[in-house]
């Protein structure tokens, strides 16, 4: 298979299955689709913005040259790692459990993650 038809049976298959589950996010009741849908704009918006400066990254590299790659990668990397840890102490919850509570608690129930609970 040559890869242009590759190229167009890989979207086609694509485009059928984010419509699938675009309709299973549809067939969730109204208040689950509530409670979920802030979370998957959020992941929308994170994998645009990833997807955006790995691309740039290439371009980063060959301005800097090869004698400084090794130290620049090294920081990226690190810098990645510092604020994924960051972000997870701050939180107090892994995104699993923030996952879990949307689809599984009342919206009355949940507590903001990150917001002072004086009682507990």
């Amino acid at each position: 298979m040559n890869s242009l038809a590759s190229i167009v049976i890989l979207t086609g298959l694509s485009g059928f299955l984010s419509a699938l589950a675009a309709s299973f996010f549809l067939a969730l009741g109204e208040r689950r689709r509530g409670a979920l849908l802030p979370h998957l704009v959020s992941f929308a918006t994170g994998a645009l913005l990833g997807a955006a400066f790995l691309g740039l990254l290439p371009h980063a590299v060959e301005s800097i040259g090869r004698a400084a790659h090794t130290a620049w990668a090294s920081r990226c990397c690190s810098g990645v790692l510092t604020f994924f840890l960051l972000r997870s102490s701050s939180s107090g919850a892994t995104a699993t459990t923030i996952l879990r509570n949307a689809l599984t608690q009342p919206r009355s129930a949940r507590r903001r993650v990150g917001t002072h609970d004086p009682g507990g």
